[in-house]
Parts: structure tokens; C-alpha cells; sequence
């Protein structure tokens, strides 16, 4: 009588373990057939959340003769030499241009770290996080931009690993707030800087933002845009040659100044 009592409960510990591993493989399926369903929607009405990185078509560059600005920490020449407004508010400058073009550089002090928010803060979560993405994507912010960049609503799959499927998710999110409506990304390589062009000049909505990291994995993003018409400011080549005049400036104050390039 003991050993059947015995065996009775050994049964329903062991049926009980069956129900619970069937449970959570039921959820973890529900899961990814969720991630998998929403990523499809979210790629069908963000199109350009398809787009992966891809080398610039047009890798002139132009002679600039406009403005030398001087701003934060920064220095960049730009093919505009009359500016009609400028500002500073809240660490971003803020310059238009009488014959259309517009620039944004934003302050690197107030741009957030993701790789080292992402890495967590205690053992226990570094290694979960570095298990999710890996260590070489959290090692610096222009690796996790990359990774974010090569990542499309396609690789979400609902009979993939849910560590996966949420590794792309989270990767997609931030995709979306730096590819916001470009259609197109250009890797940028220098002896200086690498990063990433995200649109096309000459393609609407003619907006172009460059996210450039120096070796030390500081980050610098400029916005080049027109004001209100919906027109082509500036040429790929005149983009390249911005970026070849970027360097670190010795001081952080405003200077405008007019350059023969």
C-alpha cells in the first residue's frame, strides 16, 4: 500500500512537471507567433525598416566654399555662405541658410549611451544582455547601431528562439527612431569616423542624417535638411565633402565663419 502511495506521488510530481514544460513551451510558441504577427504589421506599414546598410553610390568630393562652423566640440565646413537664422536650445544647433539649405548638430555630451544602458548594471544582467545580442554588438554604441541597422522585421520568425526573436525586436525599435522616414542606408568610413548615412539627398523627403563615431566611440550626428521646400538643398558630394572637413575642435564656442575650402 506504501509503495503504491508512493508511486502515486511520484506520478504527480512528474505529470505536474509535464504540464508545466508543456505550458511554458505552449507560451513561449504563443510568444513568437505574437513578436512574429506584430513585426510583419509593423515592417508592411514601416517600409523602410527593411532597408539595410549598402556602400554610397556617389563617393565624390565637392570643393566647399560656404561657412566654417564651429560648434561644441566640433568643426564642419558647409556649401552654404549666407545663414539667415541660427540658435542653440537644448544642446542642438540650429542653422538655415538664405538659399535654402539647413544644418542641425547636436552637443555628443547629451547623447545617451545605449550600449553601456543596454549592458545593465550588475554581473547577473551583463551576462543575460551579452547573451542576448553579444558582447562585440554591446561593446561600443557604433556596434550596436550596426547591429540595429542590419536588422528586418523578416528576421522575426515565430519558430525561432523567443532570446532571438526579442533580440531582433528590441534591435528594430531602435532601428525605427534613427531610420525615422529615410529611404536609404550608406555606410561612412573614414580614417577618422565610421558610421552611417541614413536618406538620400536627392530623393524626398531630401533629408539626410549623418551619426558618425570617432575611434574613442564618441558620437556625433548632424541633420542636413531644407527649410520648408520640399526641394533638394544639397548633392552627395557636397555630403562627402562635410564629412571629409569634420574634426574635433580645440574649444566649444559658436564660430561662423566664411572659407574658401
Amino acid at each position: 500500500m506504501k509503495g503504491q502511495q508512493t508511486r502515486s506521488w511520484k506520478q504527480r510530481i512528474v505529470s505536474l512537471l509535464i504540464c508545466l514544460i508543456v505550458g511554458w513551451l505552449v507560451y513561449v510558441e504563443v510568444m513568437n507567433v505574437v513578436a512574429w504577427h506584430f513585426a510583419r504589421e509593423w515592417g508592411r506599414t514601416h517600409l523602410n525598416l527593411a532597408l539595410v546598410p549598402t556602400p554610397l553610390a556617389d563617393t565624390k568630393i565637392d570643393v566647399l566654399t560656404g561657412l566654417l562652423i564651429q560648434k561644441f566640440d566640433i568643426s564642419v565646413q558647409v556649401p552654404w555662405k549666407a545663414i539667415e537664422r541660427d540658435q542653440t536650445t537644448n544642446g542642438v544647433f540650429v542653422a538655415s541658410f538664405k538659399d535654402g539649405g539647413g544644418i542641425l548638430i547636436f552637443d555628443r555630451t547629451f547623447e545617451v549611451d545605449g550600449a553601456e544602458i543596454m549592458r545593465g548594471t550588475t554581473a547577473r544582467q551583463q551576462k543575460l544582455m551579452n547573451g542576448v545580442f553579444g558582447s562585440r554588438t554591446l561593446g561600443s554604441n557604433y556596434e550596436l547601431m550596426a547591429a540595429e541597422v542590419k536588422a528586418t522585421p523578416a528576421e522575426v520568425k515565430w519558430w525561432l528562439p523567443q532570446a532571438t526573436n526579442i533580440r531582433t525586436g528590441i534591435l528594430l525599435v531602435n532601428k525605427s527612431m534613427n531610420v525615422g522616414k529615410a529611404n536609404a542606408i550608406h555606410l561612412i568610413r573614414s580614417d577618422a569616423f565610421r558610421g552611417f548615412q541614413y536618406g538620400d539627398p536627392d530623393v524626398s523627403p531630401y533629408f539626410v542624417q549623418l551619426d558618425l563615431f570617432d575611434l574613442s566611440d564618441n558620437h556625433y550626428k548632424i541633420i542636413i535638411t531644407g527649410k520648408k521646400e520640399n526641394r533638394q538643398v544639397i548633392t552627395q558630394a557636397q555630403i562627402n565633402a562635410i564629412i571629409a572637413s569634420f574634426h574635433r575642435s580645440p574649444d566649444g564656442a559658436t564660430n561662423l565663419s566664411s572659407s574658401s575650402g
